[in-house]
């Protein structure tokens, strides 16, 4: 008779599982999380190995608070709403820019970007005529000047003429992108910004392959939403589990790792673990001092550190959602996007930023034997 044993693919310890033979084999009990999966050997038997430990939970609590934090990369807004003019002509009502891109098609008698258009790399080789001279004007409130550099990003800056408040921009480095090679950073002079509106201003010779995209500022500010309206602000000084959103960072998807002191945690006692866990997170990932919680329990082991005095390093990683989009789409959630989701209309489309949860949510601490 075969004997079972659950190997441990994390560890690579070996356990027996209790078991009672049946007329049809063996049997024996295995819990597991959601999702979750085990390794069973059924082996011909004769090794003395431990069984599995049952776990009892000593002690659970939760983490709470403001903290300190750390963001990866630039904090973003997102400016995808503008106007637009022929040359010579008056400026249009605002729109979001992808809807801009086929009221700018319709005028001049081009088909909509899609499916069916003359492909780009088939236009770039045979059709360079251009249509005629646009102007296109996004805008932007600042009411707490940013800290540090801040740079503009957008598309083709050697086809657009870039400004902000008349001041020209350039872009000194065709490789210095962010996070995307197609959107360049143009350093924005701080004399260049002020308080209250400011505009951006793109002219550029409209070709069939030209298109009017989203630009994205980034430095270091926060963001406040109003309608269609952005507002730069001022960041936290300290930062909780909540929504980014709530947070003057709606458009932000990088990293943020949280620094939880290390006297938020019960010491243990001897043959004690210190779990911790991520109940419910909204993002790509959650990571705890470096360890990936790739799956459910979402838990990490965090006994040494707590026992050392170090502080716990919990870091959110975030998705691209609220920054590429869609941003507009109703409902929110769809089983599958597509190109067609960013250009929506009547009810599965809103002009107000319709973004997705982005939090790190309850962090539970638990003191196991």
């Amino acid at each position: 008779c075969y004997e079972p044993q659950l190997w441990s693919l994390e560890t690579g310890k070996r356990y027996s599982l209790p078991y009672e033979k049946t007329y049809r084999g063996v049997r024996f009990e295995l819990e597991l999380e959601a999702a979750g999966s085990a390794m069973v050997v059924f082996t011909r038997g004769g090794e003395k190995l431990d069984t599995p430990k049952e776990v009892y939970t000593k002690n659970m609590y939760f983490i709470t608070g403001k903290f300190d934090y750390v963001c990866d990369e630039p904090q973003a807004c997102v400016l995808d709403f503008a106007r637009w003019r022929p040359a010579g002509g008056e400026f249009s009502d605002e729109a979001e820019s992808l809807k801009i891109d086929q009221k700018v098609r319709d005028h001049f008698g081009i088909e909509h970007r899609g499916g069916e258009m003359l492909q780009p790399w088939y236009a770039k080789l045979h059709d360079k005529k251009v249509y005629g001279d646009i102007e296109l004007q996004y805008t932007f409130d600042i009411e707490k000047m940013p800290e540090g550099d801040v740079y503009l990003c957008g598309e083709r800056p050697e086809l657009n003429s870039y400004s902000i408040n008349d001041v020209a921009l350039t872009c000194p480095d065709p490789d210095d992108f962010y996070i995307d090679n197609c959107l360049k950073k143009m350093p924005v002079p701080a004399s260049a910004l002020r308080i209250g509106e400011n505009k951006v201003n793109i002219k550029v010779s409209f070709m069939r392959t030209t298109n009017i995209e989203s630009l994205y500022l980034i430095g270091s500010f926060g963001v406040k939403i109003d309608g269609t309206k952005r507002t730069l602000t001022s960041l936290p000084a300290k930062a909780g589990f909540g929504e980014t959103y709530d947070q003057s960072m709606p458009f932000y998807t990088g990293c943020i790792t949280y620094t939880v002191p290390n006297r938020n945690f019960e010491q243990p006692e001897d043959g004690e673990r210190v779990m911790i866990k991520a109940d419910d997170f909204a993002g790509s990932l959650v990571k705890v001092n470096g360890q990936i919680l790739a799956w459910e329990p979402y838990e990490a082991d965090i006994t040494d550190a707590v026992k050392a005095g170090d502080d716990i390093k919990i870091t959110l990683v975030g998705t691209r959602r609220n920054l590429f989009g869609p941003l507009h789409l109703v409902p929110l959630f769809h089983g599958a996007y597509g190109p067609g989701h960013f250009v929506t209309g009547g009810g599965s489309w809103t002009d107000n930023y319709n973004l997705i949860p982005a939090h790190l949510g309850r962090i539970t601490v638990k003191t196991v034997n």
